[in-house]
Protein backbone atom coordinates (compact mmCIF):
# COMPACT_ATOMS: atom_id res chain seq x y z
CA UNK A 1 0.00 0.00 0.00
CA UNK A 2 1.05 3.50 -0.82
CA UNK A 3 -0.69 6.28 0.12
CA UNK A 4 -0.69 9.27 2.00
CA UNK A 5 -3.77 10.88 4.16
CA UNK A 6 -4.73 13.46 5.99
CA UNK A 7 -8.25 13.45 7.75
CA UNK A 8 -10.74 12.27 10.05
CA UNK A 9 -12.75 8.88 10.50
CA UNK A 10 -16.36 9.16 12.21
CA UNK A 11 -17.73 5.76 13.34
CA UNK A 12 -21.02 4.89 13.81
CA UNK A 13 -22.76 1.63 14.47
CA UNK A 14 -22.67 -0.40 11.41
CA UNK A 15 -20.82 2.26 9.31
CA UNK A 16 -17.80 4.54 9.50
CA UNK A 17 -16.98 7.68 7.27
CA UNK A 18 -12.82 8.45 6.08
CA UNK A 19 -12.63 11.56 4.99
CA UNK A 20 -10.09 13.82 4.11
CA UNK A 21 -7.24 14.61 1.71
CA UNK A 22 -5.57 11.20 -0.27
CA UNK A 23 -2.83 11.34 -2.60
CA UNK A 24 -1.47 7.79 -4.16
CA UNK A 25 -2.78 4.35 -4.38
CA UNK A 26 -3.85 1.38 -2.51
CA UNK A 27 -3.23 -2.01 -3.72
CA UNK A 28 -5.55 -4.81 -4.32
CA UNK A 29 -7.90 -5.64 -1.61
CA UNK A 30 -11.29 -6.65 -0.45
CA UNK A 31 -13.40 -5.41 2.21
CA UNK A 32 -16.86 -6.89 3.63
CA UNK A 33 -18.41 -3.35 3.84
CA UNK A 34 -20.11 -1.75 1.25
CA UNK A 35 -18.33 1.26 0.29
CA UNK A 36 -19.66 4.74 -1.43
CA UNK A 37 -16.26 6.45 -2.32
CA UNK A 38 -16.71 9.86 -3.14
CA UNK A 39 -14.48 12.80 -5.04
CA UNK A 40 -14.37 16.68 -3.76
CA UNK A 41 -12.59 17.52 -6.63
CA UNK A 42 -10.38 15.40 -9.51
CA UNK A 43 -11.49 11.75 -10.56
CA UNK A 44 -10.09 8.89 -8.95
CA UNK A 45 -9.78 5.49 -10.52
CA UNK A 46 -11.07 1.90 -9.29
CA UNK A 47 -9.91 -1.17 -10.84
CA UNK A 48 -11.87 -4.24 -10.41
CA UNK A 49 -11.97 -7.81 -12.40
CA UNK A 50 -9.89 -6.13 -15.26
CA UNK A 51 -12.24 -3.05 -15.40
CA UNK A 52 -11.21 0.50 -14.87
CA UNK A 53 -13.58 2.89 -13.38
CA UNK A 54 -12.71 6.67 -13.15
CA UNK A 55 -15.35 9.22 -11.47
CA UNK A 56 -16.54 11.36 -8.66
CA UNK A 57 -18.87 9.53 -7.26
CA UNK A 58 -19.04 4.80 -6.93
CA UNK A 59 -20.34 2.41 -5.22
CA UNK A 60 -17.83 -1.02 -4.54
CA UNK A 61 -19.53 -4.18 -3.65
CA UNK A 62 -18.61 -6.14 -0.69
CA UNK A 63 -16.23 -8.53 -0.90
CA UNK A 64 -14.57 -7.46 -4.28
CA UNK A 65 -11.00 -6.98 -5.22
CA UNK A 66 -10.56 -3.78 -6.26
CA UNK A 67 -7.39 -1.12 -6.35
CA UNK A 68 -7.89 2.72 -5.58
CA UNK A 69 -6.19 5.90 -6.54
CA UNK A 70 -7.09 9.72 -6.02
CA UNK A 71 -5.65 12.40 -5.24
CA UNK A 72 -7.67 15.41 -3.56
CA UNK A 73 -10.57 15.34 -1.05
CA UNK A 74 -12.11 12.34 -0.40
CA UNK A 75 -14.65 10.78 1.42
CA UNK A 76 -15.28 7.26 1.89
CA UNK A 77 -18.29 5.80 3.42
CA UNK A 78 -18.24 2.56 4.65
CA UNK A 79 -21.67 0.26 5.39
CA UNK A 80 -21.93 -3.47 6.17
CA UNK A 81 -24.18 -5.31 3.84
CA UNK A 82 -26.48 -7.50 6.30
CA UNK A 83 -27.89 -3.81 7.04
CA UNK A 84 -30.98 -3.32 5.51
CA UNK A 85 -29.50 0.02 3.77
CA UNK A 86 -26.56 -2.19 3.13
CA UNK A 87 -28.81 -4.90 1.33
CA UNK A 88 -30.51 -2.12 -0.75
CA UNK A 89 -27.15 -0.55 -2.04
CA UNK A 90 -25.92 -3.60 -3.34
CA UNK A 91 -29.53 -4.83 -4.82
CA UNK A 92 -29.66 -1.31 -6.37
CA UNK A 93 -26.40 -0.51 -7.55
CA UNK A 94 -24.18 -3.67 -7.67
CA UNK A 95 -25.93 -6.32 -9.37
CA UNK A 96 -23.81 -6.55 -12.62
CA UNK A 97 -20.45 -4.62 -11.76
CA UNK A 98 -18.18 -4.74 -8.96
CA UNK A 99 -17.47 -1.29 -9.14
CA UNK A 100 -20.25 1.12 -10.17
CA UNK A 101 -20.11 4.71 -11.14
CA UNK A 102 -23.30 6.40 -9.58
CA UNK A 103 -25.55 9.34 -10.46
CA UNK A 104 -23.83 12.49 -9.34
CA UNK A 105 -26.16 14.86 -9.69
CA UNK A 106 -28.23 12.69 -6.34
CA UNK A 107 -25.27 12.83 -4.87
CA UNK A 108 -24.06 16.42 -5.74
CA UNK A 109 -25.49 18.00 -2.81
CA UNK A 110 -24.70 15.46 -0.58
CA UNK A 111 -21.25 15.56 -1.30
CA UNK A 112 -21.35 19.83 -1.73
CA UNK A 113 -22.74 19.15 2.19
CA UNK A 114 -19.61 16.67 3.53
CA UNK A 115 -16.98 18.79 1.71
CA UNK A 116 -18.25 22.20 3.16
CA UNK A 117 -18.14 19.94 6.89
CA UNK A 118 -14.93 18.54 6.63
CA UNK A 119 -13.30 21.91 5.65
CA UNK A 120 -15.09 23.80 8.50
CA UNK A 121 -14.09 21.20 10.92
CA UNK A 122 -17.41 20.32 11.74
CA UNK A 123 -18.38 17.78 14.41
CA UNK A 124 -18.22 14.11 14.40
CA UNK A 125 -21.90 14.12 15.07
CA UNK A 126 -22.77 16.21 11.89
CA UNK A 127 -20.54 14.58 9.80
CA UNK A 128 -21.77 11.04 10.53
CA UNK A 129 -25.31 12.54 10.18
CA UNK A 130 -24.34 14.22 6.26
CA UNK A 131 -22.78 10.27 5.46
CA UNK A 132 -26.15 9.26 6.42
CA UNK A 133 -28.27 11.13 4.35
CA UNK A 134 -25.47 10.64 1.30
CA UNK A 135 -26.60 6.88 1.79
CA UNK A 136 -30.33 7.97 2.01
CA UNK A 137 -30.05 9.97 -1.03
CA UNK A 138 -28.93 6.35 -3.21
CA UNK A 139 -31.76 4.24 -1.15
CA UNK A 140 -34.66 6.26 -0.32
CA UNK A 141 -37.00 3.13 -0.77
CA UNK A 142 -35.33 1.77 2.25
CA UNK A 143 -37.34 1.59 5.41
CA UNK A 144 -36.91 3.52 8.05
CA UNK A 145 -35.38 1.65 10.92
CA UNK A 146 -37.96 1.38 14.24
CA UNK A 147 -37.22 0.64 17.56
CA UNK A 148 -36.22 -3.05 17.98
CA UNK A 149 -38.21 -5.19 20.22
CA UNK A 150 -37.53 -4.99 23.47
CA UNK A 151 -36.07 -8.54 23.73
CA UNK A 152 -33.95 -7.21 20.90
CA UNK A 153 -32.97 -3.80 23.01
CA UNK A 154 -31.86 -6.08 26.24
CA UNK A 155 -29.74 -8.39 23.82
CA UNK A 156 -28.31 -4.90 22.34
CA UNK A 157 -27.68 -3.58 25.57
CA UNK A 158 -25.84 -6.54 27.19
CA UNK A 159 -23.87 -6.79 24.33
CA UNK A 160 -22.48 -3.24 24.53
CA UNK A 161 -21.70 -4.02 28.41
CA UNK A 162 -19.98 -6.72 27.98
CA UNK A 163 -18.16 -6.79 24.77
CA UNK A 164 -14.73 -7.37 25.87
CA UNK A 165 -15.72 -10.31 27.43
CA UNK A 166 -17.09 -14.29 25.33
CA UNK A 167 -20.44 -13.94 24.12
CA UNK A 168 -22.32 -16.21 22.73
CA UNK A 169 -25.63 -16.60 20.93
CA UNK A 170 -26.81 -19.13 23.58
CA UNK A 171 -26.13 -16.32 26.32
CA UNK A 172 -27.81 -13.57 24.10
CA UNK A 173 -30.95 -16.20 24.08
CA UNK A 174 -30.94 -16.60 27.76
CA UNK A 175 -30.77 -12.50 27.93
CA UNK A 176 -33.54 -12.25 25.15
CA UNK A 177 -35.49 -15.64 26.71
CA UNK A 178 -36.14 -17.12 23.85
CA UNK A 179 -34.25 -20.32 21.83
CA UNK A 180 -30.96 -19.66 19.96
CA UNK A 181 -33.02 -20.30 16.98
CA UNK A 182 -35.41 -17.83 17.75
CA UNK A 183 -33.15 -15.37 18.86
CA UNK A 184 -30.77 -15.44 15.93
CA UNK A 185 -33.98 -15.01 13.79
CA UNK A 186 -35.09 -12.47 15.76
CA UNK A 187 -32.14 -10.63 15.82
CA UNK A 188 -31.56 -10.38 11.79
CA UNK A 189 -34.96 -9.36 11.78
CA UNK A 190 -34.68 -6.24 13.97
CA UNK A 191 -31.27 -5.20 13.51
CA UNK A 192 -30.66 -6.39 9.80
CA UNK A 193 -27.33 -8.06 11.07
CA UNK A 194 -26.09 -11.24 12.31
CA UNK A 195 -25.16 -11.62 16.01
CA UNK A 196 -21.88 -12.19 15.45
CA UNK A 197 -21.40 -10.00 12.92
CA UNK A 198 -23.18 -7.51 15.50
CA UNK A 199 -20.44 -8.91 17.97
CA UNK A 200 -17.57 -8.44 16.03
CA UNK A 201 -18.54 -4.83 15.12
CA UNK A 202 -18.77 -3.78 18.13
CA UNK A 203 -15.17 -4.81 18.94
CA UNK A 204 -13.71 -3.34 15.88
CA UNK A 205 -15.31 -0.09 16.80
CA UNK A 206 -13.82 -0.43 20.59
CA UNK A 207 -10.67 -1.40 19.59
CA UNK A 208 -10.44 1.14 16.57
CA UNK A 209 -11.27 4.47 19.19
CA UNK A 210 -8.83 3.26 21.55
CA UNK A 211 -6.35 2.25 19.12
CA UNK A 212 -7.06 6.14 17.32
CA UNK A 213 -6.42 7.52 20.93
CA UNK A 214 -3.02 6.11 21.02
CA UNK A 215 -2.91 3.00 22.62
CA UNK A 216 -0.59 -0.06 21.34
CA UNK A 217 -2.53 -2.38 18.70
CA UNK A 218 -1.79 -4.94 21.02
CA UNK A 219 -4.07 -3.55 24.12
CA UNK A 220 -6.58 -1.74 21.75
CA UNK A 221 -6.94 -5.66 20.74
CA UNK A 222 -7.43 -6.97 24.45
CA UNK A 223 -9.31 -4.51 25.63
CA UNK A 224 -12.09 -4.78 22.89
CA UNK A 225 -11.87 -8.83 22.66
CA UNK A 226 -9.86 -9.70 20.02
CA UNK A 227 -7.53 -12.82 20.62
CA UNK A 228 -4.30 -10.79 19.71
CA UNK A 229 -3.53 -7.95 17.40
CA UNK A 230 -3.45 -10.21 14.63
CA UNK A 231 -7.01 -10.94 15.21
CA UNK A 232 -7.68 -7.48 14.96
CA UNK A 233 -5.48 -6.83 12.11
CA UNK A 234 -6.67 -9.14 9.93
CA UNK A 235 -10.58 -8.54 10.88
CA UNK A 236 -9.95 -4.89 10.10
CA UNK A 237 -8.39 -5.40 6.79
CA UNK A 238 -11.32 -7.42 6.20
CA UNK A 239 -13.57 -4.76 6.75
CA UNK A 240 -11.73 -1.45 6.16
CA UNK A 241 -9.26 -2.82 2.75
CA UNK A 242 -5.94 -0.81 5.05
CA UNK A 243 -3.66 -1.50 7.68
CA UNK A 244 -5.10 -0.84 11.10
CA UNK A 245 -2.50 1.80 10.96
CA UNK A 246 -4.18 3.82 8.62
CA UNK A 247 -6.30 4.70 11.64
CA UNK A 248 -3.79 7.16 12.50
CA UNK A 249 -4.39 9.43 9.59
CA UNK A 250 -4.45 12.42 11.18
Amino acid sequence: MSVHSRGRICLWEGGSLWIGETTGEIEPHAHHAVQLTLSFGDDFRFEADGRVVTGRAAMVASDVLHAFRAKGEIAHLFVEPESRIGRALLAAFCAEAPVSLLPQAVLQDAADALARAWRDGAADDRLVELAKAAFGALAPAVEQASAPDARVREVIEWVSENVSEPLSLEGAAEIAGLSPGRTRHLFVQETGVAFRSYVLWLRLMRAVRRYAEGAPLTEAAYDAGFADSAHLSRTFRRMFGTPASALRMA
